[in-house]
């Protein structure tokens, strides 16, 4: 049993954009490595659902030095995540900040020399908190249709405002 949570990481399965896994094929992956278990806690599949991962009260094995102290979020996916997972990482981020509010929230790639999640968790999840208190602009997110661009931290953006809207934030 996890003593205490300091940290809230974000990783990321690797795996190809059109590979549509979950928790249970990590799982897999992982006792094939003689893991115990699958060493997330949570699993965001592409279509935005929430798959238990490890226990939540569990010392996970997910980024190695610190597994006994936080709690490990895995988005499957490389670095294109859909608009839903988005939607469930910021919900469950929430969530894991009530329950451990001084947990510090993190990407694997902070701890070792992996790209993992694909993005700046410390940018996203400081422009989530500046997004929640900053009172919302009412704009719903843009739909882009097929070729047009745009950055990652605009698509976060976009949502982050859209989900302040729906939890009554200003």
């Amino acid at each position: 049993m996890r003593q205490r949570t300091d940290r809230i990481i974000v990783h990321c399965s690797d795996t190809p954009p059109g590979m549509n896994i979950g928790a249970a094929e990590i799982r897999e992956w992982h006792l094939e490595r003689d893991f115990i278990d699958i060493g997330y806690h949570w699993v965001i599949p592409r279509d935005g659902s929430l798959e238990q991962g490890r226990p939540a009260d569990t010392v996970g094995a997910h980024t190695f030095g610190y597994n006994s102290t936080s709690v490990g979020v895995c988005l499957v996916g490389r670095d294109q995540f859909t608009e839903a997972q988005w939607i469930t990482l910021h919900h469950l981020v929430s969530s894991l900040r009530e329950t451990y509010p001084d947990a510090e929230v993190c990407g694997h790639n902070e701890f070792s020399h992996k790209a993992c999640p694909g993005f700046n968790v410390k940018d996203w999840w400081g422009e989530d908190e500046r997004t929640r208190t900053s009172g919302y602009d009412g704009a719903v997110p843009e739909v882009r249709q097929q070729g047009q661009r745009e950055t990652l931290r605009d698509r976060v953006r976009q949502v982050l405002r859209y989900l302040v809207r729906l939890l009554g934030g200003k």
